[in-house]
C-alpha cells in the first residue's frame, strides 16, 4: 500500500449534503449528497511515498495497489481542484488526491456512493 494508514470512515449511513452533481472546488471531496448510502476512507501519507505524474494517474495506480476493494482501474476524469488538492471520479467513486513536494500526486481519501 502506498500510504501508511487506511482508516474506514463510512458508516453506510446518509452523509452530509454536498453541492449539486459536481463537487464545489471548495467542498469536502468525501462529502456525500443527502440520502445516499456511501462508504469513505482516508489515508495518512507516509514519508517517502512515490506519487504519480497526474491526479488521474494517481487514481489508476491506487486502484491497483491501494488496498481498497472495488476501486475502478480506468475511467477516471478530472473533477477539479480544491484548496488542498484535486478530485477525480469514475462511476460512483470520488477520490481526493494531493500534490507532494516533488510535484507528483497521491490519493489521500475517497468515497463510493
Amino acid at each position: 500500500m502506498a500510504a501508511g494508514l487506511l482508516t474506514a470512515c463510512g458508516s453506510g449511513q446518509p452523509g452530509p449534503a454536498a453541492a449539486g452533481p459536481g463537487i464545489d472546488p471548495g467542498a469536502d471531496a468525501t462529502a456525500a449528497p443527502a440520502g445516499d448510502r456511501c462508504s469513505a476512507f482516508s489515508l495518512s501519507i507516509a514519508d517517502g511515498v512515490a506519487g504519480r505524474p497526474s491526479p488521474v494517474a494517481a487514481a489508476g495506480w491506487f486502484a491497483d495497489h491501494g488496498g481498497v476493494g472495488g476501486v475502478p482501474g480506468a475511467g477516471w476524469t478530472d473533477g477539479g481542484a480544491d484548496e488542498s488538492g484535486a478530485v477525480v471520479r469514475s462511476g460512483g467513486w470520488t477520490l481526493h488526491v494531493v500534490r507532494l513536494s516533488d510535484g507528483t500526486w497521491v490519493v489521500d481519501s475517497g468515497r463510493h456512493c
